[in-house]
């Protein structure tokens, strides 16, 4: 793991992400669990939007909600995977579709391995508090390039959420 996590002053951009309807799972986690049961429940969900024939329109992300930096602090984890518009009704179904609203956010760009987001997060966090933003407790992970056989190639978007 490395612990020199090089993020450029003023890294953070502020955008709107804009609404999408997804397939999800929420659970409940902890930064020592969620990359186990939020893995699991990724694959499981992959599955399931496979099984169904559902159109993936951008990559799964993974929306942290109450998360304090303390690894021992549970938090919801709701894992999306955006689909088309031709959403089906699932009652009584671990998965759901969901639409979610605009979301206003900071963004950056990582490359790199999961295993440094702690030190990332660090860093993105001082330069939240340098702004003066107000976050809204909301964190997103967009996963644009996953390469578990080279981590050091996977792209993520860390968008955090803001209080207008």
């Amino acid at each position: 793991m490395t612990t020199d996590v090089l993020i450029p002053e003023k890294a953070l951009a502020e955008s709107n992400v804009v609404p999408f309807t997804a397939l999800t799972v929420g659970l409940r986690a902890t930064l020592l669990t969620a990359a186990d049961r939020g893995g699991a429940a990724t694959q499981q969900l992959l599955s399931e939007a496979a099984r169904l024939g559902l159109d993936m329109t951008q990559p799964v992300q993974w929306m942290y909600t109450g998360v304090n930096g303390d690894e021992t602090n549970e938090f919801d984890l709701e894992i999306a995977l955006p689909i088309g518009s031709a959403a089906p009704v699932l009652p009584n179904h671990p998965f759901q579709v969901k639409t979610f609203p605009a979301f206003h956010c900071l963004h950056y760009t990582y490359t790199g391995p999961w295993d440094d987001f702690m030190p990332v997060y660090d860093a993105l966090f001082a330069q939240v508090e340098a702004g003066n933003y107000r976050h809204n407790q909301c964190v997103r992970e967009v996963y644009s390039v996953v390469n578990l056989e080279s981590p050091d190639q996977c792209v993520t978007d860390i968008q955090i959420g803001l209080i207008k």
